[in-house]
């Protein structure tokens, strides 16, 4: 059934055309793991390229695929009442300057920061930076998965990594960043259309080859990023501190550190 979620590490949810696609093409996948482990000096320049050529080909083929079914996705922030109502009634906009300025004066404009803390924000942050810009970023597992240091940082400052990589350890905006808002999760349908790259692919394929014992077993957990809009119609639940959902992804009440 197109538009349903694909979990990873769980081939029942992988649909009969996905299944079929990767048992066709599971000699080129064999191959390529074989001559991923063994001496490449045994490999002529010429068989290294076919392989090269005939994997390349099975991942492209493996994510037009994919592009008509969804991951299930979480993604970990603090925002404040109103992020909460907006995302959950609009969606989710992409992060640059522009988005970041327009939240940080409607802190100012509800006077829950000052002119001055407002331009210090405006004035130092990684917004624009090619590497954060314009993407909104999920784990496609359990957050608990990534462990109290994965995800702990997400979740004491407002304002994503952009934001507080800048302030964290400032003790004006440091300490004001961590009293906004609310620890949240964001529980989201995400498709596999909105996502750029071959990485999701590649684990697809390596999950595959691990199930059939031609890999050795790994981990194959993802996290990625879309850079398009997400409308409130894929946003399935924005779980909050300290309701039941968020302590059952999190398992912050086993760690050393007490969110607030």
């Amino acid at each position: 059934m197109v538009g349903k979620f694909i979990y990873i590490d769980d081939e029942l949810t992988w649909p009969a055309e996905l299944y079929n696609f990767l048992s066709s093409n599971l000699d080129a996948l064999r191959d390529w793991e074989v001559q991923q482990t063994e001496n490449k000096k045994q490999l002529s320049h010429e068989r290294i390229l076919q392989l090269v050529k005939a994997y390349d080909n099975v991942i492209k083929g493996l994510r037009k695929i994919l592009d008509n079914y969804y991951l299930h996705g979480y993604h970990c922030t603090r925002l404040t009442e109103l992020e909460i109502r907006e995302i959950g009634s609009n969606g989710m906009s992409l992060p640059n300057v522009d988005s970041l300025s327009r939240r940080i004066r409607l802190l100012q404009n509800e006077n829950t920061i000052t002119s001055k803390v407002a331009e210090l924000l405006l004035s130092d942050n990684q917004a624009g930076d090619g590497n954060r810009a314009n993407m909104i970023w999920f784990c496609f597992f359990k957050p608990y998965i990534g462990g109290q240091l994965g995800i702990q940082r997400f979740f004491k400052s407002w304002g994503g990594e952009a934001l507080y990589n800048s302030h964290e350890r400032n003790p004006l905006t440091g300490t004001l960043l961590n009293g906004i808002g609310n620890p949240c999760v964001v529980e989201a349908k995400v498709p596999i259309s909105k996502m750029e790259g071959p990485g999701l692919a590649i684990k697809i394929a390596k999950q595959f080859m691990i199930n059939k014992g031609i890999a050795n077993k790994e981990r194959t957990d993802h996290e990625g990023y879309i850079n398009s809009f997400l409308p409130a119609g894929y946003i399935m639940k924005i779980h909050k501190f300290p309701e039941y959902g968020f302590i059952e992804l999190t398992k912050c009440n086993l760690w050393n550190y007490k969110l607030r």
